[in-house]
């Protein structure tokens, strides 16, 4: 349950309003019992925009004196009449809260009252209208009192809002049973705020953003679509699809950043928590990179950043994402984040004139993720470059491999989620043979090199860092019982 205050800003709260005295005796007496009863309250200002007189940095804009909003209380702004549109991120913040009933008052009646009504009881919310807890002014087809019981009397009873006395409104608050949070897991609503990490600054995003989204990304078809969004072609547009963004960093539980690139400062993609359940304490992530910056390992380096806020910062207990099978570089991406297979939703749903399934990954706090996922590549090397030519030609023409990054001294076949690395440097292939090594994927090289040489098997190299085509890792070797050269691998 919440108590909303739709827009009891300066600029209209006066003796204009029908029943003025009346509404503002009865909004500061609930408002006291919904603070003294544990119910949350929350405000919402509506901003009509620079130059109107009615925006942000305007005296008519602020909160009226004596309906304040005390220190932690939550502030939605918005510019459309509902308070539940997208832009002002107060739905996705109640549905993460598991929030049902909002008992609502404010300014003004036919406007943003009756708006914000209509669309909580579209999105399934219980709306309960205290009497003359909201008001009017008159308009050029009624005069306030008309318009006022218009709608608390015909309009919104039986259809879209319970409408009840005051009395019965605070008697509601004051059976509401706040949790005793001392013993309740509670997320810290902390919102979006900035991560770093080698590479990356993940930030909030700005209107200043604008040209570099449209640069890099957010108007291109085919990144777009593979995220499941539009493309958006228009300054205007993006500005639209950055009202939602910003809109929603009001809400302690909406998270959503814009990945820079230190070394540019480009905007070269966003992240998100999309789905936050605060109840159950998960999130699920969602992530898109430009074009020009993808195999780079920056999806990687931001989704292991975000994860990692999100465990140890937020309080989350699992992180989540999904995909769709067909989509193997993100797979990899989840796969290198440390997340672990839960398992697949055959054909879930239809697209693009065929069924897809989804994949689903997670990781859950204080997890062990120390241990070997699969095998990353196997390795062989060759004698000569014609040699090497030859046998690149068998596995990519003969056998259809796809090739997956190329380099000066070898190549790597893509093979589902694994990889054959061929070399041309391998003097002595020979006596060697062509198969040098297997390459393990772990998580936590260091210490599975440790446990190896405590068992009294040899580690011939030990940890370190690496760049091999666009693999950045850590790597270990080290001889199995049977004297075989095994490669621990985990990519950076």
């Amino acid at each position: 349950m919440i108590l909303l205050l739709i827009d009891i800003q300066k600029g209209i709260t006066d003796e204009r309003l029908f029943a003025f005295e009346e509404f503002k005796n009865n909004v500061s007496y609930l408002l006291k019992i919904a603070r003294r009863s544990g119910v949350e309250v929350i405000h919402v200002r509506h901003d009509d925009g620079e130059g109107s007189g009615f925006s942000q940095g305007d005296e008519a804009f602020e909160i009226y004196d004596l309906f304040a909003p005390l220190p932690g209380e939550k502030v939605f702004d918005k510019k459309v009449n509902s308070c539940f549109h997208d832009s002002t991120g107060l739905l996705r913040y109640l549905e993460a809260k598991h929030i049902k009933t909002v008992i609502a008052v404010g300014l003004q009646t036919d406007y943003c009252v009756d708006a914000t009504v209509k669309s909580g009881f579209e999105y399934g919310l219980n709306m309960i209208l205290p009497a003359f807890c909201n008001s009017t002014k008159a308009n050029p087809y009624m005069d306030a009192e008309t318009t006022y019981r218009f709608y608390n009397e015909s309009m919104w009873p039986g259809r879209y809002a319970k409408c009840v006395e005051v009395s019965e409104a605070a008697e509601l608050m004051k059976k509401y049973e706040k949790k005793d949070t001392s013993s309740v897991r509670m997320l810290n609503e902390c919102g979006t705020i900035d991560v770093e990490s080698e590479r990356l600054l993940l930030r909030k995003f700005t209107y200043d953003d604008i040209d570099s989204m449209m640069r890099n990304w957010v108007s291109d078809d085919e990144v777009q679509h593979k995220y499941g969004e539009p493309s958006y072609k228009t300054r205007e547009e993006v500005r639209e699809l950055l009202d939602s963004y910003i809109g929603g960093y009001r809400s302690g539980l909406y998270f959503r950043w814009a990945i820079i690139e230190k070394s540019s400062g480009e905007c070269i993609g966003q992240i998100a928590f999309f789905l936050v359940d605060a109840h159950n304490h998960f999130a699920e992530i969602e992530y898109c990179i430009g074009r020009g910056f993808q195999k780079k390992g920056y999806a990687t380096e931001a989704t292991r950043a975000v994860t990692k806020f999100g465990l140890e910062t937020v309080g989350l207990h699992k992180v989540q994402i999904c995909v769709r099978p067909v989509n193997t570089p993100s797979r990899r991406v989840i796969e290198k984040s440390g997340f672990t297979y839960n398992g697949t939703l055959k054909d879930y749903f239809y697209m693009e004139g065929g069924y897809q399934s989804r994949m689903y990954f997670s990781i859950l706090e204080n997890e062990d993720r120390t241990g070997v996922e699969s095998i990353h590549h196997i390795s062989m090397k060759t004698g000569d470059k014609d040699r090497f030519q030859k046998t690149v030609s068998f596995y990519r023409d003969i056998l259809g491999l796809e090739v997956f990054s190329e380099w000066e001294e070898g190549i790597f076949f893509g093979i589902g989620n694994s990889y054959l690395e061929i070399w041309n440097n391998g003097e002595g292939s020979e006596e060697k043979g062509a198969i040098r090594h297997f390459a393990l994927a772990v998580r936590g090289v260091d210490e599975m090199a440790k446990r190896i040489a405590e068992a009294g098997y040899e580690v011939f190299v030990e940890p370190k860092d690496i760049t091999v085509s666009t693999f950045r890792a850590r790597i270990c070797f080290c001889r199995g019982p049977l004297g075989e050269e095994i490669e621990l691998f985990e990519e950076r």
